[in-house]
């Protein structure tokens, strides 16, 4: 089995481990630099409205009104963390921008933490399941 075999293979498991069900956890780490089509892949196949718990991962308040969110400093190691309900994915394209400026103006290689358990649609963890013919390569 060559060397890109075996990472396909390794993806497919972890893949598969982190599927619950019928639903995955998603993480994204908003930071100064990112990009708005890493969020679109993220979040890829998410039924709104979506339920997010946002972390600030900033030695800084976070505000962001139309979500009424505000996130205490997470200096000392303690981040604050809420959950908010997404209406939709222009709300969460919002989060992002305004959060990606925090962080771009002061400099912080992270900013906020999103995560949320999306549906998966048609299959489950068993799709992903590696089949046997990788092994008989």
């Amino acid at each position: 089995m060559g060397l890109v075999q075996k990472g396909a293979r390794a993806f497919k498991l972890l893949i598969s481990l982190l599927i619950k069900g019928r639903y995955r956890m998603t993480t994204f780490i908003i930071a100064p630099d990112g990009d708005n089509e890493d969020l679109k892949a993220a979040f890829a196949g998410a039924a709104y409205p979506l339920e997010v718990a946002v972390k600030n991962l900033m030695p800084r308040t976070f505000r962001h009104n139309a979500l009424d969110i505000e996130l205490r400093t997470c200096m000392g190691g303690i981040a604050t963390e809420t959950t908010v309900n997404i209406g939709e994915f222009a709300q969460l394209q919002k989060l992002f921008t305004e959060a990606a400026a925090v962080g771009r103006l002061n400099r912080y290689p992270e900013v906020l933490e999103l995560r949320a358990d999306i549906a998966v649609v048609g299959g489950g963890s068993a799709d992903l399941e590696p089949d046997d013919s990788d092994a008989a390569s």
